[in-house]
């Protein structure tokens, strides 16, 4: 079974043996990531409607967030199965990821993060999730 970390940039005692894959739609300017994976990444929509929502109820942006985000990944690992169907394959044979690698987002492990909302998605997908 594969292992996958996610963590945040600023963690490195959390990183995985492998590469350093963003799902973040920036990352820090001394920090060296070996790929980005767009479909993970939360789009700009999202995150504007967010901010917008955020400025009159916390409670409420949140809410909005969990659920669009949840929508994007449910969508995007809908596509994958039905590749994997089609090519006689596994969703992991149609995901880039290797055993060890990390997707980083900014967010400390304390801290509110959409790495959870991942690493569901991840673990129903049959990978090994360490989640910080």
């Amino acid at each position: 079974m594969k292992k996958i970390y996610l963590a945040s940039y600023m963690e490195k005692e959390f990183h995985g043996p492998g590469r350093k894959i963003s799902i973040a739609s920036s990352k820090p300017n001394d920090f060296k990531v070996d790929a980005a994976f767009k479909f993970f990444i939360p789009p700009e929509d999202i995150i504007s409607e967010y901010k917008k929502i955020q400025k009159t109820s916390q409670e409420n942006a949140v809410e909005f967030f969990a659920e669009s985000y949840k929508k994007q990944l449910s969508d995007f690992f809908d596509a994958v199965k039905n590749a994997a169907k089609n090519n006689n394959t596994t969703i992991q044979d149609e995901l880039p990821f290797e055993d060890g690698d990390t997707l980083l987002s900014w967010e400390r492990s304390y801290r509110t993060s959409y790495r959870p909302t991942i690493a569901k998605f991840l673990s129903d997908a049959g990978y090994e999730v360490v989640l910080k």
